[in-house]
């Protein structure tokens, strides 16, 4: 399969593929939670499987602020909330996705990010 068929180039970070997007902020979150980047349960739940017992932690929520609040103290994100003059992102495009169900996650919190980073600054594509 070609890389414009699998679609790898639209978040390539290679210039002769992607050059738009070469100097935006990227971030690729990994799903590993089961809850879509969204529990924050504070004990583990214990399941029986038919290799003996199991803890399923379901805490994503932690994961996907953590992403959060390294993009803001890495690239100096600030949420709209924390400014005082209404201005939006100086010169940065933030692209924040996954694959597969990490995808997903992404979308189903799109409010939140936009709420967070700017609304004029999220899209789905």
């Amino acid at each position: 399969m070609s890389i414009l068929a699998s679609g790898a180039m639209y978040v390539s970070r290679n210039p002769n593929l992607n050059p738009i997007m070469l100097v935006w902020i990227f971030a690729w979150l990994l799903y590993c939670d089961g809850t879509s980047l969204s529990g924050r349960l504070e004990e583990p739940i214990i399941v029986d499987g038919p290799l003996g017992e199991k803890m399923s932690y379901f805490v994503g929520s932690y994961i996907h602020d953590a992403a959060y609040t390294l993009l803001r103290d890495r690239f100096g994100l600030v949420s709209n909330s924390a400014k005082s003059d209404g201005d939006s992102i100086d010169n940065n495009n933030v692209v924040i996705t996954g694959q597969s169900a990490g995808g997903l996650a992404m979308i189903l919190h799109i409010n939140w990010w936009g709420k967070h980073l700017g609304e004029m600054y999220i899209s789905l594509a």
